[in-house]
């Protein structure tokens, strides 16, 4: 679902473009996927997915 919303999102006026969000987007399916498929805690999981997403976030800042 996520890895679509770019493409669905691309002309709205009413969401912020951001130039990682493919990135940011593959985080969340990834985390999603794990969720869903695995007998890891949820807790583990959602911070692993965190982790990437200020990892992606701090590359944006770094590249600014």
């Amino acid at each position: 679902y996520y890895h679509r919303l770019e493409k669905l999102h691309e002309s709205a006026r009413d969401l912020p473009r951001r130039t990682n969000w493919s990135e940011l987007a593959g985080a969340i399916d990834q985390m999603m996927r794990e969720a869903v498929a695995s007998k890891e805690s949820i807790a583990a999981i959602t911070e692993r997915a965190q982790r990437k997403v200020r990892s992606v976030e701090d590359g944006e800042k770094a590249r600014a």
